[in-house]
């Protein structure tokens, strides 16, 4: 147990710098902290996103962290089912789990269009059974991603005098998590709570680019923000097997309280004059200013379950509220409340039989979203649909979770950026048996 716990630490420290990188391409991402990524899993994933309300004995979701203490198999659940081959282990689980996402975002401004391409790491994680009662999760995940590039063009005049003036912003990194949780189970109710330290640079750069003949000016302004703080995020399930017959149903929720980051701001000013030939260039500002908070904004969620060994309906609301977050002391007032409603179908038409279609799980889902940004007064829309399938390596606890999702952000007019964006999520766990009692004829 100790060498696997160990392992998988390094594991997390080792890929901690490909989680680093930006997953978005969006000029979106320019406001706030950035795209907020969505804590999830390979199965709520291929459900709209979903999963206040799931929980799978082999799978680790991070959305809420009641559900890491949930290795029983629900008596009204496919998991009764597709691990009766290894059911009731002799020994207490571990759970390794590695998920990647492939994006393809297309841009459309009026009739100008272009298209980005983002793959990356968004899970390392690993749970394991303490008790019967108790489970204890730790892993790293994204929690927001910025990277954009946006030019605008102007002509500066003056009586007789006329010139261009092209300014290019640029921004790139995003927060990370390196969390540590705990999950207690009680005849049906669970409750759990994440401890994350949140860590990341975000660097924001504008060029500007005065141009008259063989003159120019050239100013570059780069401000460089690293977080560094902890944050904590709570959260419940209660589970009953047997109300409505074939079906049991879980409820759950989750919150995380809006929490005021420690980050370090530095910047980095230049202004250089070409002409003739000749460039002079001065460095007029180059100091670490002073420490100024970062805000992550404070969400609430509510989901639903209902569960037969063959069907499974979730449903998920949640409300975030960034009308007052802070980025390094400054708020920004293109943002707001927002509010996410997502729901999803899984099917798997016989977990006991031998044919491997048979036993994939299917799933689909669909979400519809008010995000959080303003543009004229309006709140932009966000609209997905998800397709998924669950692969159960046979009489093993090794899962994998197919989900390919597409949707709008944005509303198409003719000086707004809205986005189509098409989403290829990966995920791999694997289970491994501890503590295991030996017995001797």
């Amino acid at each position: 147990m100790h060498k696997i716990v160990i392992t998988s630490f390094f594991a997390i420290l080792l890929f901690s710098q490909t989680f680093a990188q930006s997953n978005s391409s969006s000029p979106y991402s320019r406001f706030g902290i950035g795209i907020i990524e969505p804590f999830t899993f390979g199965r709520g994933e291929g459900m709209g996103g979903t999963g206040t309300a799931l929980s799978s004995p082999f799978e680790i979701n991070t959305k809420n962290p009641a559900s890491y203490s949930v290795f029983k198999y629900p008596e009204n659940s496919v998991f009764e089912l597709m691990y009766e081959g290894v059911k009731k282990p002799n020994g207490r689980p571990f759970v390794f789990q590695v998920g990647t996402r492939g994006i393809r975002t297309d841009m459309f401004e009026g009739e100008l269009s272009t298209s980005k391409y983002n793959t990356n790491l968004v899970s390392l994680s690993g749970k394991f059974q303490l008790q019967n009662y108790w489970a204890m999760s730790f892993g790293l995940q994204p929690v927001s991603s910025i990277g954009y590039k946006v030019s605008t063009t102007d002509t500066v005049t003056s009586d007789d005098y006329s010139s261009i003036l092209k300014t290019n912003y640029s921004g790139e990194g995003g927060l990370n998590s390196l969390f540590w949780g705990n999950s207690f189970y009680y005849k049906g109710l669970s409750v759990g709570v994440n401890a994350s330290y949140v860590f990341g640079p975000i660097a924001y750069t504008r060029t500007t680019v005065l141009q008259d003949g063989d003159y120019a000016a050239i100013s570059n302004d780069l401000r460089r923000i690293n977080v560094s703080d902890f944050a904590i995020r709570t959260g419940i399930q209660y589970t009953n097997d047997t109300i409505f017959g074939n079906f049991g149903f879980t409820l759950g929720g989750y919150f995380s309280n809006k929490t005021e980051l420690n980050a370090l701001q530095t910047r980095f000013f230049t202004r250089s004059v070409l002409q003739g030939g000749r460039a002079l260039t001065d460095t007029l500002l180059n100091d670490t200013l002073s420490s100024s908070p970062v805000n992550m904004p404070s969400e609430v969620g509510v989901g639903l379950a209902l569960h037969s060994k063959k069907l499974t309906f979730t449903a998920d609301y949640t409300i975030s509220d960034f009308s007052d977050v802070l980025i390094a002391g400054v708020q920004t007032e293109q943002l707001t409340k927002s509010g996410r409603f997502s729901a999803g179908l899984e099917y798997v038409p016989d977990a006991r039989s031998k044919s491997f279609l048979k036993t994939v799980n299917y799933r689909l889902g669909a979400h519809t979203e008010k995000t959080a940004y303003l543009f004229e007064g309006n709140q932009l829309n966000d609209i997905g649909i998800s397709l998924g399938f669950g692969i159960p390596v046979t009489k093993s606890l090794t899962f994998i979770n197919l989900a390919l999702e597409a949707g709008k952000f944005g509303t198409p007019t003719e000086h707004q950026i809205y986005e189509n964006y098409y989403k290829v999520h990966l995920y791999f766990n694997t289970g491994a048996i501890w503590f295991q009692k030996r017995k001797f004829n």
